[in-house]
């Protein structure tokens, strides 16, 4: 396969330039890499468990993502320290900044600041053009096969997890799933796993339609409020990364009507706690 793939890309020709075909890494190559990295990092990673729930609790690639990383919705940037101690020096003289976060023009309406304005700046994501957009809501929906005012804690039949970040989310429906419903959701969860932000339902399958998951979701998106108040997940839940034993803020629970829990540690990192609906004083 490798070598057909190779033979027909060799083919393609851009600005009459035939592309050129590199040799892969050999499997034993490969695996010298992986070792090499994990030993750098955090040798408390076990090979081929790479994902978010892995390694949420080791902190040596938690040092190293938190001091080399930045990570944002459409960019993970990864760079050397200035710590000899740590990273080898560059060898180039130059030192590269973040890459930035576009941000808006205030004094030119609807258009973005130059890169070269706002690189080296510390820039946010608040600008970021799918926040700005309107349609975002109305593509979700039709992927996702209904609107959002269906993925309301009533309509909750369900929960499946996330395999990548093991976060709960929530599998809604019209109506109460039949037998038949109940049975072809557990043959999909035990077929397919499940990502945050994708469709529950591949095409043709005998439940596509019924049963909807939230596509607005990623990995760092906390969980979801209908979790909550649907009664079928747990209370105690921490919404951002999913431990038990979290508790509600008492101070926020009387100023708000809802208070999702936060465990100890999400609230040492600087996560706030999600809330909704004031009370009237």
């Amino acid at each position: 396969m490798i070598d057909t793939l190779n033979e027909r890309t060799s083919r393609l020709i851009l600005k009459g330039q035939l592309f050129k075909c590199g040799n892969v890494a050999s499997k034993n190559d490969v695996e010298k890499l992986e070792t090499k990295i994990i030993h750098a990092i955090d040798p408390s990673i076990e090979k081929g468990k790479y994902t978010k729930k892995d390694l949420d609790n080791k902190l040596g690639y938690s040092s190293f993502v938190n001091k080399h990383c930045r990570e944002r919705k459409y960019m993970f940037q990864i760079r050397k320290c200035n710590n000899a101690l740590c990273c080898n020096p560059s060898r180039s003289k130059i030192t590269l900044p973040w890459l930035p976060d576009p941000e808006l023009d205030t004094s030119n309406i609807g258009h973005y600041k130059s890169f070269e304005s706002v690189l080296g700046l510390d820039t946010t994501e608040k600008d970021l053009p799918s926040t700005l957009n309107d349609t975002v809501a109305h593509i979700a929906e039709q992927e996702q096969g209904c609107k959002n005012s269906v993925l309301t804690a009533q309509n909750v039949r369900g929960i499946i997890d996330c395999y990548e970040c093991g976060k709960p989310r929530c599998i809604y429906a019209k109506n109460k799933l039949s037998l038949r419903q109940n049975r072809s959701l557990k043959s999909l969860r035990d077929k397919y796993d499940y990502s945050c932000g994708s469709v529950i339902t591949p095409d043709g399958h005998a439940i596509q339609g019924v049963i909807f998951c939230r596509l607005q979701l990623s990995c760092i998106s906390n969980i979801e409020f209908p979790y909550y108040s649907s009664g079928i997940g747990r209370s105690d839940l921490c919404c951002h990364c999913a431990k038990e034993g979290a508790e509600r803020d008492k101070a926020l629970c009387n100023s708000y009507k809802i208070v999702l829990p936060v465990c100890k540690e999400c609230l040492e990192s600087g996560k706030q706690t999600p809330k909704r609906q004031p009370k009237n004083k």
